[in-house]
């Protein structure tokens, strides 16, 4: 009985554990950022980013998103609490809904550098890595449940009195 309650429970954990990991991608080692991409002219280079997105556009047989980049952590989530690292350009084939991939969305792309394409962040000139994509995982929006009874409290309570 014992055996079984301890198995149950560590097959739980690890069924926990799997709904909190990110994507499944390559693993690749360069630490290379979309403004040393810019700074060094590269192209034809397989990286791994993620940010937030700004703008999301469909094209004739694409969809353009423009991204805010952020280092990532172990899993590639976007670290939106450190320092941006510039921001890329991502081109998928097909059609994306803009509505899921709509600005301040949490992105991680893998893909390959095609060139650095000139554009613009407001009224200043700007030069983008365009990236395209083989694969684009989006993260899911935090919760913006604030319900308290939904919530599962652990704790010790102490009562003292006069």
């Amino acid at each position: 009985m014992r055996n079984t309650k301890i198995f149950s429970l560590s097959l739980a954990m690890l069924l926990l554990a799997g709904c909190a990991s990110g994507p499944d991608l390559p693993s690749l080692e360069n630490q290379l950022t979309p403004k040393a991409a810019v700074a060094n002219a590269i192209s034809e280079q397989s990286i791994i980013w993620g940010g937030v997105i700004i703008n999301a556009t469909n094209l004739a047989t694409t969809t353009r998103l423009e991204v805010l980049a952020y280092p990532l952590d172990k899993q590639h989530r976007p670290k939106t609490n450190e320092n941006a690292e510039g921001r890329f350009f991502v081109e998928k084939e097909g059609y994306l809904e803009t509505a899921d991939y709509a600005s301040s969305r949490h992105i991680t792309v893998h893909g390959q550098i095609n060139m650095i394409e000139k554009g613009k962040v407001g009224e200043a000139d700007y030069d983008f890595p365009l990236v395209k994509a083989t694969e684009i995982h989006l993260w899911p929006r935090p919760s913006q449940q604030k319900d308290s009874d939904s919530r599962i409290h652990f704790g010790f309570g102490v009562i003292l009195s006069n």
